[in-house]
């Protein structure tokens, strides 16, 4: 059974006679007498009296003569709780130092354990003050732009196309939906050497890497690929007498084999006709023509 909840609104013999036994009779006790009622008094009313004080304030103020154990409580001179670390008597733990006593409830920092004070919007938002925390309320405040760290709403798939929001972060995802073209600014792939080539993908740019990488043979008989599929091919061929003479091209076109143009190399100045020629013959040779004997005939062959 609980027991019945009592109050010290009055104590013991507060207005009566009180009369302390002295520290002798305390330590023996009573013995066979009749004690006067003053003692009686005295004793009762020092346990309300020390009973009332903890429940006015629940921790006893500290004592000079009280011998303290490690974890005991004591309330200081400045109405703070500190609570013992090391067991002694007569050390004040208002000026301890910490040496004896620490705070029981502590200011909190980045290495102690304590209460904080909550900041406001502005203090949340100013970001300078380290002994405050911030709240749910006061850090949706903290929003970024171009001067202060903050929180930014992720852009929508929208927002991100239309590449004019100032307060908003780019996801991987939403970054992935910019594709650039002729009329949106965006990411873009870039070709590869045979994208260049067949010259058809309007969604890749093109990189000095990519148009130096077209195929190309740079030689007296040679080729050399442009994007879009053109090829320009050269060579020559020595001729005996006036025959047709077919070369085989440096490489096959893939489509078509335009036009052919041969001339053939002068001895003198008095040469006034050339006298040579060339027609494509098939998409891997050129036919050649001349009518000037022993002469080395220069081709150049147009295809794609």
């Amino acid at each position: 059974m609980a027991g019945v909840r009592q109050t010290f609104l009055h104590r013991w013999a507060q207005a009566g006679a009180k009369t302390d036994p002295g520290d002798a009779k305390t330590d023996l006790g009573w013995i066979a007498e009749k004690p006067a009622y003053q003692f009686f008094n005295y004793i009762l009313g020092r346990i309300d009296d020390m009973l009332a004080h903890f429940e006015e304030q629940a921790v006893p103020d500290w004592h000079t003569d009280t011998e303290y154990l490690i974890g005991g409580l004591a309330m200081g001179s400045d109405r703070l709780v500190y609570r013992a670390v090391q067991a002694n008597t007569g050390n004040d733990p208002t000026v301890d130092g910490g040496t004896n006593w620490l705070p029981f409830i502590r200011t909190a920092s980045t290495s102690v354990a304590g209460i904080v004070e909550l900041a406001n919007a502005t203090e949340t938002q100013a970001g300078t003050d380290n002994t405050l925390a911030v709240n749910p309320l006061g850090l949706s405040t903290l929003t970024a732009d171009e001067t202060r760290h903050g929180l930014a709403r992720l852009a929508t798939n929208g927002e991100g196309q239309a590449l004019s929001e100032l307060f908003r972060v780019l996801t991987p995802a939403v970054l992935g939906q910019i594709n650039a073209s002729t009329t949106q600014r965006g990411i873009i792939r870039m070709a590869t050497s045979s994208e260049v080539i067949t010259g058809t993908a309007a969604d890749r740019a093109i990189s000095p890497a990519a148009i130096g990488a077209l195929a190309q043979t740079l030689a007296s008989s040679g080729y050399k690929a442009f994007p879009g599929g053109l090829i320009i091919q050269w060579g020559s061929a020595n001729f005996s007498n006036s025959l047709a003479f077919d070369v085989t091209l440096p490489i096959a076109y893939p489509n078509a084999h335009l036009q052919a143009i041969a001339s053939h190399e002068m001895e003198d100045v008095s040469e006034t006709q050339n006298g040579s020629g060339a027609s494509p013959l098939s998409l891997t040779e050129v036919r050649l023509m001349t009518g000037q004997v022993t002469r080395t005939v220069r081709w150049i062959s147009i295809g794609h």
